[in-house]
């Protein structure tokens, strides 16, 4: 019984969403998720941090996914800058939905970077939507990017999720 006010709690505040939300952004929970758990990101090596995401929650519907070195979230597009070998231009944003009869929260992470922003020679902008899926029962995600407009795939992902505390 539990389980199913939880559960009718989390639907009733996706249900109520605040779409003007602003950048006054107060996580209510975090959830992390990768290949194995662990105590801190950063005690791993620069190569392994791509493959965490941290997922925050607050009490208004809104989602912030932090995954190697940017930001996505739910209210706004944030650019970020070229910043030479920690950080690549682009503009980044989130999408999601839940399914409620499977506990599955199907989030899209979207890159976009557009040809001005790029010393490569890219003539079209170049769009990246991580598929990234959290079920809450088994705290488990899979994940598979695609790039259009090639719409090339990279292999999947699949691993463990965790609730942890703030730092």
């Amino acid at each position: 019984m539990k389980r199913f006010y939880f559960l009718f709690i989390i639907f009733s505040l996706f249900i109520f969403t605040n779409s003007n939300a602003s950048h006054d952004f107060l996580h209510t929970s975090l959830i992390v998720c990768g290949p194995k758990k662990i105590d801190d990101i950063r005690s791993l090596d620069k190569y392994k941090q791509w493959q965490y995401y941290y997922i925050y929650f607050d009490d208004k519907n809104n989602v912030v996914i932090y995954n190697d070195g940017y930001e996505y979230n739910t209210w706004e597009k944030r650019h970020h800058s070229h910043l030479d070998f920690n950080q690549h231009q682009k503009t980044t944003s989130l999408k999601y939905n839940i399914n409620t009869l499977t506990n599955v929260y199907n989030f899209e992470l979207i890159e976009e970077i557009d040809p001005i922003s790029t010393s490569k020679k890219i003539t079209k902008t170049i769009k990246s939507i991580n598929h990234f899926n959290f079920r809450l029962d088994s705290m488990t995600f899979s994940r598979r990017v695609v790039r259009y407009p090639s719409k090339k795939k990279y292999e999947p992902a699949i691993g463990i999720c965790w609730n942890k505390k703030s730092y």
